[in-house]
């Protein structure tokens, strides 16, 4: 006797109808949807950084909006000389707020009369070791109620802009607020 094969209907056909289907319908609706959509008359550019404002006002409005605040007011960047021309500095500053305003990460010092230039370097162990022990010293000794000021970890050297070198990194010390300032 032979076996007849058993036959099995395929339902790859129904399935291949049944996807063809959906595409259709899905094209279709979102054709559809897009139609309705009123489209911006803004440019692009516009409309993404309406979309960047409005993203920082709702986290500065929640409650971890303090995280990513900063200060009113700066006087003091520490940054990277990218030119030193004339009396001017150039330093590139980096903030970890990716908020703040990206256009002031260069910014320009200018060098007046008034300016004071300090070349700092870290003491020696052996010295830094024997002014603390001569602070501790002076601290268990001096029972006035004056307070002895705690020694330094460095020496401070007065220095020119000419010690001022392309790549060096340097602090900067402002009288007046700096945080929105391009020159000062």
């Amino acid at each position: 006797m032979e076996q007849q094969p058993i036959e099995r209907h395929s339902y790859i056909a129904q399935y291949i109808g049944i996807l063809i289907a959906g595409v259709i319908i899905g094209v279709f609706s979102t054709f559809v949807y897009f139609k309705k959509v009123p489209q911006s008359t803004l440019p692009l550019e516009s409309v993404r950084q309406e979309g960047f404002d409005t993203a920082i006002s709702f986290i500065n409005e929640s409650s971890f909006g303090g995280i990513s605040s900063t200060s009113n007011s700066i006087y003091e960047l520490l940054g990277v000389v990218t030119e030193v021309q004339g009396n001017r500095i150039t330093i590139h500053t980096q903030s970890n707020n990716p908020f703040d305003d990206q256009t002031l990460s260069d910014r320009t010092v200018l060098i007046t009369s008034d300016t004071k230039i300090f070349n700092i370097s870290f003491k020696k162990r052996d010295v830094m070791q024997s002014e603390m022990e001569a602070f501790t010293k002076a601290t268990q000794i001096d029972s006035s109620g004056t307070q002895t000021e705690p020694p330094e970890p460095f020496t401070r050297t007065h220095a020119d802009i000419i010690d001022i070198k392309v790549g060096k990194r340097i602090n900067v010390f402002a009288v007046d607020n700096i945080k929105s300032t391009r020159v000062f």
